[in-house]
C-alpha cells in the first residue's frame, strides 16, 4: 500500500468524463463569462468503487483527492479545452472516512494566458491536502497515434510489488532494470472497466505511482508489507493533451537516508523525456505505520498523512 503523509514527529517528508460522484452537493461563485472561479463541495466516499478501493483501507486513499481536484477544476474550466500542465500535491494528514471532507477549488488567471487553481481538502477543521494546479489551453495539433510503436505485448507485473489485490489493476508490465540507475517499464491498457470515470491525469499518476512502489522493492529490495508512505506529488507535461498511446516509464530511485525515497518517472517519447511525476516518501515496517493509524485517531495535529 502506498501512503501520502507529511511531516510529523514519527515520521517526515511526505489532480471528464461524467459529472464527479465524490461532489454532490457542490456549490460555486460564478461571475460574468464562461468560467466559475470557485467550487466547494463535501466529497462522498465510495467504497464500491474498485479504482480506488481495490482493497480494504482504514482512511480515503489520495487517489480519490487526486482525482476530485480534477474533476472539480473540470467543472470550473471545460475539458477539452483546457489541459493540465502542471500538478503539485501535498498531503498534511490521514484523510478519515468520516466526517466527509470538504474540497474546495478556486481559479485565477496568470501571465500567459494560463489558469492557476489552488485545491484544498479540509476535514474536521484541519488541512488535509492542498495542492496547486496549472491548465493551460489545449494546443489544437494532437501527436500523432503512431509516434510511439506500443511495442511487443506484455503481461502485468506482480500485483504483490504494485501493491493491488486483483490482476487486472495492475497498470504497467514488468520491471526492467537499465544498468545505469534507472528502472523502466510500459504502461499497459487498463483492463478494468472502473478505470472509465476516472480522470486521464488521475490514471497517469496510478500507474506512475504502480512504477514507483515497484522500484522501491526492486531498488532496496524492501520488503512487499512495508509502506510506502508519500509526501509530495509533482507532475509536468506539454499542453498537447493525453497520451495516445501507452508510454514508457523511466525512474529514477533515489534514497537520502535508510527510509527517506524519491522517484522520479519520466514519461518517454522515443528515448526523450516529454512529461514527468515525481513521489517523495519514506517506507515504514507494518507497526510503525499501526502507531501512525493510531496517533491520527487520537490527535487532530500529530501524525498526519493520506494514502495512495
Amino acid at each position: 500500500m502506498t501512503t501520502f503523509i507529511q511531516a510529523g514527529t514519527a515520521a517526515r517528508t511526505a489532480v471528464e468524463s461524467d459529472p464527479p460522484s465524490t461532489t454532490e452537493p457542490a456549490s460555486t461563485t460564478e461571475p460574468a463569462g464562461e468560467t466559475r472561479p470557485t467550487i466547494e463541495t463535501d466529497l462522498a466516499i465510495d467504497e464500491k468503487n474498485r479504482f480506488f478501493f481495490d482493497h480494504p483501507l482504514d482512511h480515503v486513499p489520495a487517489m480519490l483527492l487526486l482525482d476530485s481536484a480534477l474533476r472539480a477544476a473540470g467543472q470550473l474550466h471545460r475539458p477539452g479545452d483546457w489541459e493540465p500542465t502542471a500538478l503539485r500535491m501535498r498531503f498534511d494528514r490521514f484523510c478519515e472516512k468520516t466526517p466527509p471532507p470538504r474540497l474546495r477549488v478556486e481559479s485565477a488567471p496568470a501571465p500567459g494566458g494560463v489558469r492557476l487553481l489552488n485545491a484544498l481538502v479540509l476535514q474536521s477543521g484541519a488541512t488535509v491536502c492542498r495542492a496547486e494546479l496549472c491548465l493551460e489551453p489545449t494546443r489544437s495539433a494532437r501527436r500523432p497515434t503512431t509516434e510511439v510503436p506500443d511495442g511487443a505485448p506484455t503481461g502485468p507485473a506482480d500485483p504483490r510489488l504494485v501493491h493491488k489485490r486483483c490482476r487486472k489493476r495492475v497498470l504497467v508490465g514488468p520491471l526492467h532494470d537499465t544498468g545505469a540507475g534507472a528502472f523502466t517499464t510500459r504502461a499497459l491498457a487498463p483492463a478494468d472497466h472502473d478505470t472509465r470515470a476516472v480522470h486521464p491525469l488521475t490514471l497517469l499518476v496510478e500507474t506512475a505511482r504502480q512504477a514507483a512502489t515497484m522500484v522501491s522493492h526492486t531498488a532496496w529490495g524492501t520488503p512487499p508489507d512495508r509502506q510506502f508512505i508519500v509526501g509530495s506529488l509533482e507532475i509536468s507535461l506539454p499542453a498537447d493533451g493525453p497520451w495516445p498511446h501507452r508510454p514508457v516509464l523511466r525512474c529514477h530511485p533515489h534514497r537520502a537516508h535508510r527510509r527517506d525515497e524519491s522517484v522520479v518517472c519520466e514519461l518517454l517519447h522515443g528515448d526523450t523525456p516529454r512529461g514527468r511525476v515525481a513521489f517523495t516518501g519514506r517506507t515504514v515496517p507494518p507497526a510503525a505505520y499501526r502507531r501512525l493509524r493510531a496517533g491520527a485517531s487520537h490527535t487532530a495535529s500529530g501524525h498526519r498523512g493520506e494514502v495512495l
